[in-house]
């Protein structure tokens, strides 16, 4: 038996093989550039063109499959390693934010709660609890001035 598991016509099957590599090759420009997340998602894209076509388990798909799924998930750590500096320097920020505060300097405590806010909100999505909580200490402080 053939491990292709549906009839494809010679050029929709060749179209989807080149759109596979084309993936691949997205892939490996976006990890040079640093890009992890955009490069492992281009990954598993072609991961998955690959499998509908021949199946997971023949042998071409299967290393090249281990292959990009290494790579994937080397680069995904790398995206987490990413964003836990940024939030590492997120809390730097605001801690700053928070000493200007005590001086009485509200204007430079604000742009420093800005910027953190900016990281948080990026790294962690606008309604997670940690840049809630950074959005109401901005609110309070902006009310103080």
């Amino acid at each position: 038996t053939s491990s292709v598991k549906s009839y494809i016509p010679r050029e929709k099957y060749t179209t989807l093989l080149k759109k596979s590599l084309e993936y691949e090759r997205n892939g490996d420009k976006l990890e040079k550039l640093g890009k992890a997340e955009l490069a492992a998602r281009n990954y598993e894209k072609s991961i998955g063109i690959e499998s509908s076509l021949i199946g997971k388990n023949h042998p071409v798909v299967s290393s090249f499959h281990d292959k990009l799924l290494e790579k994937s998930g080397s680069l995904k750590k790398s995206s987490q390693r990413t964003a836990s500096l940024a939030l590492s320097k997120s809390l730097d920020l605001e801690k700053e934010g928070d000493k200007l505060q005590k001086l009485g300097k509200t204007d430079l405590a604000g742009r420093k709660y800005e910027k953190s806010y900016t990281i948080e909100k990026s790294v962690l999505g606008e309604d997670h609890p940690v840049v809630v909580s950074l959005r109401e200490k901005m609110i309070i402080l902006s009310r103080a001035v």
